[in-house]
């Protein structure tokens, strides 16, 4: 059996570590392009990352993903528009 005193340093490390983990997790979208633009200050770009050289593929990617949330931005104000609107017309 463990001493009290050997025990709690292992109790204090088992919840920082998840705690840690959802306090630095991004929450909502503006903070996960905070976070980007963090990494990108810092010179962290995904090819730099695993060493790859950069090319014609990485633009590409770019711009798929700002379509791809331009797309998603576009329809949640179609739906928030949608139910709005039918809130105000039903009496």
């Amino acid at each position: 059996m463990r001493s009290r005193f050997k025990r709690i340093p292992l109790r204090a490390a088992r919840w920082l570590f998840p705690a840690s983990v959802l306090a630095l997790a991004p929450k909502c979208l503006l903070c996960l392009f905070a976070y980007a633009g963090i990494g990108a200050a810092l010179g962290l770009r995904p090819a730099g990352l695993c060493g790859a050289s950069p090319g014609p593929t990485d633009a590409w990617a770019a711009w798929a993903a700002v379509l791809g949330v331009s797309a998603v931005i576009a329809w949640l104000a179609a739906v928030v528009w949608k139910r709005r609107a039918r809130s105000v017309a039903a009496p």
